[in-house]
């Protein structure tokens, strides 16, 4: 758009603004329209429309004689003019700007065959290095042909393809993230004649449990919580063993239908804070039993902040080894496997403290 046309759109608007024409509508002609091949030449197509007659402009087909693809047809203002005159538009109220509009069609294109990949049928009595890596990977994951699945990449289809029948076939496993890496290297006599390196997802038919009913985080998995099934599932994120979950906390939410996988589960809470906890301290072949106030929650194997219940209040820490229970062995106790310990019980003095020497030669 022009100077000139620029300063006629703004001297129509001010026009409009002053006298108060309620309702005009501008037809701003586009300089050049690349039409669809189907698209009908209507004013909407080469024009942009603004005002209360949209609807009714916009459709309207200006010239019955379909526009050529690669040759340009000069549609003038006049022309515009005259179609809009004989529509049933309100021509008074109407304002058309610019000169003429330039159209094409572009040209229909025919659509590209798809040509199918086609592979000749591998003979099942050549042996190729697919075979050889089908074999590793079973043995890889202690597998059987109906327990693992494999999905090669098909731009590996040619390599995998390669006949190895009198080579000396390599593998060796370069990682596992979401698909298993693998290098493979072929050998005929003493000349490396392939060296590559190719990806490939795994699953494993493995029983596994499923969730029966909404589980809470922290909660512990009961017998009915789960159901036992044979489920396909990725080797980096194996199931729990079914004969370990109950009992178990769960680390997150779980939903019906979720197989619940060893991530999922954690040991549960065997000590809770504030609890009184049967200590046993070690010290060479004596063993002395007290009580102790938890500072924190604990499970079995980790080490927990106790304190002691006389007036001292003296923290140290053991580790937990089952509900309510924890052991803590003295730094240097040089305790030999083959002799005796004896036990001395201050549980109900509540307290730790130095053994005499009766105490120690009893």
């Amino acid at each position: 758009m022009d100077r000139l046309t620029r300063l006629f759109v703004l001297v129509m608007s001010a026009m409009a603004a002053s006298v108060g024409l309620a309702g005009v509508t501008t037809v701003t002609l586009r300089s050049t329209v690349r039409l669809e091949p189907a698209q009908p030449l209507t004013l909407g197509a080469i024009a942009d429309i603004d005002g209360e007659q949209h609807a009714t402009l916009a459709p309207m087909i200006l010239d019955s004689d379909p526009v050529s693809p690669g040759a340009w047809t000069i549609l003038e203002v006049d022309a515009i003019r005259e179609r809009i005159a004989a529509s049933p538009a309100r021509e008074g109220s109407i304002v058309v700007i610019g000169n003429r509009c330039s159209i094409t069609r572009r040209s229909e294109r025919p659509a590209e065959p798809i040509q199918p990949a086609l592979r000749p049928s591998p003979d099942p009595s050549v042996v190729t290095l697919r075979d050889h890596v089908e074999s590793w990977m079973r043995a890889r994951f202690n597998a059987t042909e109906s327990t693992i699945r494999l999905r090669f990449d098909d731009r590996d289809a040619d390599l995998l393809a390669t006949p190895t029948e009198g080579r000396l076939v390599e593998i060796g496993e370069i990682g596992v993230s979401g698909r298993m890496a693998v290098r493979v290297t072929v050998y005929e006599n003493d000349t490396i004649v392939l060296t590559e390196s190719l990806r490939a997802g795994v699953e494993l038919l493995k029983p596994a449990c499923v969730i029966n009913r909404p589980i809470r985080r922290g909660a512990h998995i009961e017998q009915d919580d789960v159901r036992v099934e044979q489920v396909w599932s990725d080797p980096t994120q194996p199931p729990a063993e079914p004969a370990a979950v109950v009992g178990q906390s769960v680390r997150r939410s779980l939903q019906p239908g979720e197989v619940l996988r060893a991530d999922h589960l954690e040991p549960p809470v065997v000590i809770q804070r504030g609890q009184d906890v049967s200590v046993r301290a070690v010290r060479g072949t004596v063993v002395v039993t007290t009580i102790a106030r938890a500072r924190s929650d604990a499970r079995a194997g980790e080490l927990v902040e106790l304190e002691a219940k006389d007036r001292s209040g003296r923290r140290f820490t053991a580790r937990v080894s089952g509900p309510g229970r924890a052991v803590m062995v003295e730094p240097g106790a040089n305790t030999r496997r083959d002799t005796p310990l004896k036990s001395i019980d201050f549980s109900n003095r509540g307290t730790l403290r130095p053994l005499t020497k009766e105490e120690l030669n009893q």
